[in-house]
């Protein structure tokens, strides 16, 4: 669904029925009355249905989209409905009035022979439907108005006259034939209601039936792009159809779409959609839960939303599914109102629609959902949303056209029974992703991965994303709760797009819009308690010709993150840097910098090649202690201030609103030299996230955690306060490399068969385990602990827990592939 800045207020359509926005109610158990979408799983469709049936679904429809009965003495909705006159105002005046046009904005041409014609003709509708939605608003000064109402229609004419009918072969991009106009148009059809020329309803019927015949399909069946819809697209293709059900009184058309709607609330294995591990992929390979999951999940909700209660209630287990996805899939993503940038995809190069944009859409397809569920759930939902928007300080909530939304959230933050919910403190791998999250009580870490089948970034030919280059080969996102809007304030179009914090780069000019996949397999980890984790990742150079190598880990604890890395090598081509942090220091940011206790300069442009420090700390964003390496040539630390200037052109061409508004912003930079050739080069340092100086000198001295290993294979570490230990296997040598352990397992030396990665949690005489295939090219290895007295307690039914002597062996089923950690716990005997 595409729903413009905008959609206001309450309409009342042309002899339609007044009818308020009716909640929610049915969930996957409740049955409607008559036959349900479901029955096309076993039942007969239906055939037919009355007039009143299409004209509830229509009404609903625009009050859906008008926002329903408002109190117009409100000033806040008073304030939206004039916004949305002067808009109107706006497109009313760039209508063309010449009775021979072939578009209708002077600013649209049509030109049939250009591909961009067809995106000029969607946001020409977008426009009607933009004028539809104020002209259908109560309280505004357009509402009723017949010269209105006369554009419109006149506008849906010309459209589908000349740029969208039944037999014009799609010139163009698909998304605006088939998604685009339909919904807009669609819009258009439902707010005009018996008021509509019948002929250009039968128009808008046919060219809907011809480009989009089934939403299973994109593209129509003599299209040799003709192919399987799925997730998002799923979704809005059968929004268009549906509403082009009622439009024009088909029910078949709605008991289709309705019915197609369930192969979207599945879980898939591959590809695209729902993954059990809380991943949501888009386009075969792109981690995609906050652009195309956030907008499938808020149209889906009101879909579910719409035909509850009709003949045409979508439920079954699907509904259920879709309700698990708000605690697994949804909510993980989000903090303090921001989607995660590496779950956005191509969308992070687009103004106004990083992080607290889809974060908004999240909370919305939740709150929608909310209605539909028990109580307690729905009191859960309500509460965690409303403390993303308590803790929104970058984006208003409010701050909203659209009034439907707008009361929505209010619900919400006027609601004194509620509490704002805290963001949970927990670990959650999603391997179908290659995405770790890391949240403690008063900050959040992430780590976007690449491996063979999840891609690196995402960029369009069309000219989206053209530097992404490293968004998801080990970018370390670091949230705080001070500090709002990292990645949300003009973050994307100033940063070096080779020096994104985390990564280990090779300086080597890339060409824009390439390079988004890997050769690498290895990215993933394990978590045995849920709360701290081992997150390993092979990295291989971007670029043709690239000799760049290397592996990369990280292990993440209750305060803090270590980072290690080994095996880093080039070609001397270009240099290789480890960054340790680029700190987003917005439009006039000065945050004191120490090193070793001394103060730097502040001034921007200055940089300084510091050796190798013990610790240096970072004002209002943390501290970051370097500990010495076991393995390979250990890096000079470089620091650097500068202010860089970009626009939201220069990373996308396409997306609209953008133009060549310059944003400056200052950024803080660490970054380890490898240089152009290193030999095995290395790095281990420890992050930690809003502490302060006194603390991070502290932790110099005692950093509280012990490297066990730092190999070409192997690294490990312990973590005595928290009786952690983690090891990453990135590949087996011969001889087998082994992992002295230490603290409450000291004596036992662990090993493995095959690349893996091991968690332990080791606790008085409790030792969990977790194992993991990160590769997911493996279909079963060994993991083995020898030298203590440990018994089994339990395990997952894909692990297998054998004991012979002084030696554990744990045998793991990991046919499915699927990265996930399989689990076992030990009891220490004596």
């Amino acid at each position: 669904m595409i729903i413009d800045p905008g959609p206001a207020h309450r309409a009342s359509a042309v002899d339609l029925p007044s009818l308020s926005r009716r909640r929610f109610l049915h969930g996957a158990t409740g049955a409607a009355a008559g036959v349900t979408a479901a029955s096309v799983l076993g039942l007969p469709a239906l055939a037919h249905a009355d007039e009143a049936e299409f004209a509830r679904l229509r009404a609903w429809w625009v009050d859906f989209l008008t926002g329903g009965p408002q109190d117009l003495a409100d000033p806040a909705v008073a304030a939206v409905i004039k916004d949305r006159d002067d808009a109107a105002d706006q497109l009313l005046a760039l209508v063309d009035p010449d009775p021979n046009r072939t578009s209708v904005f002077t600013d649209l041409p049509y030109d049939p022979d250009d591909p961009e014609s067809s995106r000029r003709t969607a946001t020409s509708g977008s426009r009607l439907r933009e004028l539809g939605t104020t002209w259908a608003t109560a309280g505004s000064r357009h509402h009723g108005s017949e010269p209105v109402l006369e554009t419109i229609k006149a506008g849906a004419h010309t459209i589908l006259s000349h740029n969208y009918r039944d037999g014009l072969a799609e010139n163009g991009n698909w998304f605006n034939y088939e998604i685009a106009l339909p919904q807009y148009l669609g819009g258009v059809f439902a707010i005009l209601g018996d008021a509509a020329d019948p002929d250009d309803l039968a128009a808008y019927a046919a060219a809907i039936d011809f480009y989009v015949p089934d939403p299973r399909y994109n593209y129509p069946p003599n299209d040799p792009r003709h192919k399987l819809s799925t997730g998002a697209n799923r979704v809005d293709l059968c929004e268009g159809v549906i509403v082009r059900g009622f439009n024009a009184r088909s029910a078949a058309k709605i008991t289709d779409a309705a019915a197609a709607l369930q192969d979207v609330m599945v879980y898939s294995t591959k590809g695209d959609g729902f993954y059990r591990d809380g991943g949501f992929i888009q386009h075969v390979s792109q981690p995609y839960t906050g652009t195309y999951g956030s907008g499938l999940l808020r149209d889906l909700s009101v879909l579910l939303a719409l035909l509850a209660g009709s003949a045409w209630e979508v439920t079954g287990p699907g509904v259920e599914l879709i309700f698990d996805t708000v605690e697994n899939c949804y909510a993980p993503v989000v903090y303090d109102n921001q989607a995660f940038s590496h779950i956005c995809g191509r969308a992070t190069s687009r103004r106004n629609r990083v992080e607290h944009g889809p974060g908004l859409d999240i909370a919305e397809g939740i709150l929608t959902l909310a209605d539909a569920v028990p109580a307690d759930r729905a009191r859960a939902w309500r509460e965690r949303c409303l403390g993303w928007f308590r803790r929104a300080t970058f984006a208003d909530p409010l701050a909203t056209s659209n009034l439907r939304r707008l009361a929505l959230f209010r619900s919400v933050l006027d609601d004194p029974a509620l509490t704002p919910a805290p963001e949970p403190v927990e670990h959650r791998i999603i391997p179908s992703m290659a995405r770790a999250i890391h949240r403690s009580t008063d900050w959040a870490f992430t780590i976007a991965m690449c491996r063979t089948g999840v891609a690196a970034y995402e960029a369009m030919s069309t000219g989206e994303n053209r530097r992404g280059w490293y968004q998801g080969r080990g970018m370390n996102y670091l949230y705080l709760p001070g500090d709002n809007a990292q990645f949300s304030d003009a973050f994307w179009p100033t940063v070096d797009p080779m020096r994104l914090p985390g990564v280990t780069v090779e300086r080597r000019p890339l060409p824009e819009m390439w390079e988004r996949g890997t050769t690498a397999s290895f990215a993933g980890g394990a978590s045995a308690d849920g709360f701290r984790a081992v997150i390993g990742q092979k990295i291989v150079g971007p670029g043709e010709g690239s000799a760049m190598r290397g592996n990369k880990s990280w292990f993440c604890l209750d305060d803090a993150v270590v980072a290690l890395g080994s095996g880093i090598v080039g070609d001397g081509s270009y240099p290789i840097e480890t960054i340790m942090e680029n700190r987003n220091l917005f439009e006039s940011g000065t945050n004191p910098l120490i090193i070793d206790g001394v103060r730097q300069p502040s001034d921007q442009g200055w940089t300084a090649r510091v050796g190798r420090p013990g610790w240096v700390h970072l004002a209002g964003v943390g501290g970051y202690v370097l500990l010495d390496s076991l393995a390979g040539q250990e890096p000079e630390l470089v620091a650097l201030r500068e202010e860089r200037t970009g626009t939201w052109l220069d990373i996308n061409t396409y997306w609209s609103g953008h133009d060549d508004t310059p944003y400056t912003r200052r950024y803080l930079t660490l970054y380890l030299d490898h240089g152009p050739d290193p030999d095995q080069g290395s790095y281990a340092y420890l992050l930690l996230p809003g502490a302060g100086a006194a603390k991070t000198e502290r932790r110099h001295r005692d950093p509280e955690v012990r490297l066990l290993a730092q190999s070409t294979y192997t690294h490990a570490l312990y973590a005595p306060r928290f009786g952690f230990t983690g090891v990453n296997f990135f590949g087996i040598p011969d001889p087998a490399e082994h992992v002295e352990l230490a603290g409450e397992l000291e004596g036992a030396v662990l090993t493995a068969s095959k690349l893996c990665t091991v968690a332990i949690t080791a606790r008085g005489r409790s030792v969990r385990i977790g194992v993991a295939n990160p590769a997911h090219n493996i279909d079963a290895f060994t993991v083995q602990l020898a030298g203590l007295g440990l018994r089994p307690e339990s395990a997952d039914p894909s692990v297998e827990v054998t004991r012979s002597g002084s030696t554990i062996t744990l045998a793991i089923d990991a046919s499915d592939r699927d990265g996930r950690t399989h689990h076992a716990k030990l009891i220490k005997e004596g």
